[in-house]
């Protein structure tokens, strides 16, 4: 076996190439509410020499929220791929407002099953199944499982410091137009207990683009329905 080590987490496996289509890419969204523009988001995969992927999101203010031009919101996953599936290594969140700032990071140690969490001033290490996810990668675990042709899409999310289970199921096929253009879609959409606060995610995902969601929306019962839009993508077929 060969020891990888990946931001301080011993790895101990050797690796082997995926057969789902891991495809470095750049997406770009438009976020609206209510028909307005709020934010425009990008996204970017991307992989590192040591075999390992980046997938990062900055979402910045943009139509009648341009004023807010200090406010910014990054995301960070960087993971592995383990027997065809998403193997989370380390996850940043980072949400500017001016001079203020939330701040939230994990770090997984699969070796100890184990993943040690930095919110704020606080530090914290709690347990975790194989097949843990962080809310981020979910959305990349996604799209592989549609690759793979699975109608199982249930996963294992660390969200924050609690583990939730994030179950989606497929609605159907269907047709859609993006910024980015028309894009035939297969739209899935979570499945909430009666107990679940969290909000409702739709996701259209182009075959075409190897499943990248081309739409996504959220909805919960106290704020109106977010919407993001696909607007460009480079790297992916069409």
């Amino acid at each position: 076996m060969t020891c990888i080590t990946i931001t301080g987490i011993a790895w101990l496996d050797a690796y082997a190439e995926p057969s789902v289509q891991v495809n470095p890419f750049e997406a770009e969204y438009v976020v609206k509410r209510s028909g307005f523009k709020l934010a425009s988001t990008r996204v970017r995969l991307s992989r590192q020499k040591d075999q390992t992927y980046v997938y990062e999101s900055l979402a910045r203010p943009a139509g009648i929220m341009s004023w807010a031009r200090h406010v910014q919101a990054q995301e960070v996953s960087r993971w592995t791929m383990r027997d065809d599936a998403v193997v989370p290594l380390e996850y940043r969140y980072q949400l500017l407002n001016g001079d203020k700032s939330r701040n939230y990071h994990s770090v997984f140690d699969w070796t100890r099953h184990a993943v040690k969490i930095v919110r704020q001033e606080s530090t914290s290490t709690m347990n975790i199944p194989d097949g843990t996810l962080d809310r981020f990668v979910v959305q990349l675990a996604v799209m592989f499982d549609l690759q793979h042709n699975r109608e199982s899409l249930n996963y294992t999310v660390l969200d924050k410091s609690r583990l939730r289970s994030y179950r989606f199921h497929i609605v159907g096929n269907g047709h859609i137009e993006t910024p980015a253009g028309p894009f035939d879609v297969v739209k899935i959409e979570s499945v909430k207990d009666n107990s679940s606060r969290r909000r409702n995610t739709a996701f259209w995902c182009a075959p075409s683009l190897g499943y990248l969601p081309v739409r996504i929306t959220y909805q919960s019962k106290r704020k109106p329905q977010y919407n993001m839009l696909l607007s460009s993508v480079t790297g992916l077929s069409q």
